[in-house]
């Protein structure tokens, strides 16, 4: 049996931007080689990790493994590969440990999301900047909260926008609604019979998992 699908109008809006978080800060004082302990020691691991150069847990024990990433670290810097970090290469790491890991940029206008909700912005662990700011659209929203057992996807036809949903069971109809949420056209479940805007090009925002397509989940706009 064909793929029935149930289509709604309006589009969300998506931005990425990146704002700092928060810088890291902690500053390394002290010399550190083998034998060393401590929170530092911890530190200097986890920054190891971050480049690359260390893996397995950062435990703040000075060993082999993290003498021989410091080597790395330090060839990558043109300093002196003795595997200890001192006074330069306690600095090399100050520095860098303090520099804003991204850009530094405003936020979307007040007012962009009138006719939605804001989700986000998500936090990047690895960079410590905001991104993901989302607006959903309220029609959206309400379209979700009525049913999830769907995929939609953004479409547009003859210019328009549209939200086409595909009812995740093989006898679902579908309803196409317009930017106010007016009924504008669909299909019949059983009999497939379709009247009024069939959107074609399509991109999935949202599939629920498991379904009948064998699609991975998707969540664009995190619906919940």
């Amino acid at each position: 049996m064909k793929k029935i699908l149930l289509s709604f109008m309006v589009f969300g809006l998506m931005f990425s931007f990146g704002v700092l978080a928060n810088a890291q800060t902690f500053t390394f004082t002290r010399n550190l080689s083998f034998g060393a302990r401590g929170e530092d020691v911890r530190m200097l691991q986890q920054i190891l990790k971050d480049k690359s150069f260390l893996s397995g847990t950062a435990d703040g024990k000075f060993g082999n493994l993290t003498k021989n990433a410091v080597k790395l670290y330090q060839t990558s810097k043109s300093l002196v590969s003795d595997g200890k970090v001192g006074p330069k290469t306690r600095a090399k790491l100050n520095e860098e440990n303090t520099t804003p890991s991204c850009p530094q940029y405003a936020p979307p206008a007040p007012g962009w999301c009138s006719n939605g909700t804001v989700v986000g912005p998500t936090i990047d662990p690895a960079t410590g900047c905001y991104s993901n700011v989302t607006c959903v659209p309220s029609v959206l929203q309400t379209i979700y909260s009525q049913n999830n057992n769907v995929e939609i996807s953004e479409c547009t036809y003859n210019g328009q926008n549209y939200y086409e949903v595909a009812l995740n069971a093989y006898d679902g109809g579908s309803s196409v609604v317009d930017l106010n949420g007016t009924h504008v056209g669909g299909c019949q479940g059983f009999s497939g019979v379709c009247t009024g805007i069939l959107p074609q090009s399509c991109q999935a925002v949202y599939t629920v998992f498991p379904n009948i397509w064998h699609h991975p989940a998707i969540n664009t706009y995190n619906l919940h």
